[in-house]
């Protein structure tokens, strides 16, 4: 019964402990793994248990009916699902690094150009004004006034 999915018929043992408080007996019937059942209820507490198969119709029914390889628990199911998604974004973000490297903002002509340059590391925003000066930004450190700000200096 170690591997293989059980109905279980759980009810206090009374032994030498009983006593007229402690006559009443309850029956708990669960469905679950030998090993499950061992680490959901300590073993210094089985001592107070009878623990047995449960023989009725309904449990051989459930057994049946369970598939004999124990299924991954559906927190696993989304974890992985959730991994996946967060790899593929990930995935996602480095192709678009490698494919489009940083921002040039060049101010040197008539009109501003804005693109996208493999020679600047992702992440970055070159800022090049009329007077052909440099200045570096991380993109994590721009917020749209800080753009609106800039462009307007620039024109």
């Amino acid at each position: 019964m170690q591997d293989a999915l059980a109905c279980m018929v759980l009810s206090p043992a009374l032994g030498n402990r009983a006593s007229a408080q402690e006559s009443k007996q309850y029956e708990v019937r669960i469905r679950a793994y030998q090993d499950a059942l061992n680490a959901a209820i300590p073993a210094i507490e089985q001592s107070g248990l009878t623990i047995s198969a449960d023989q009725s119709e309904e449990a051989k029914e459930i057994v049946s009916r369970t598939p004999k390889e124990r299924a991954a628990p559906v927190v696993l199911i989304i974890i992985g699902a959730i991994a996946a998604i967060n790899i593929s974004k990930m995935l996602l973000e480095l192709a678009r690094s490698y494919y489009y490297g940083g921002v040039v903002i060049d101010a040197r002509g008539e009109k501003i150009l804005i693109s996208n340059d493999v020679k600047v590391p992702a992440g970055l925003v070159i800022v090049i004004a009329k007077d052909g000066s440099k200045t570096t930004f991380k993109e994590s450190d721009i917020s749209t006034e800080f753009v609106n700000a800039i462009l307007s200096k620039l024109k």
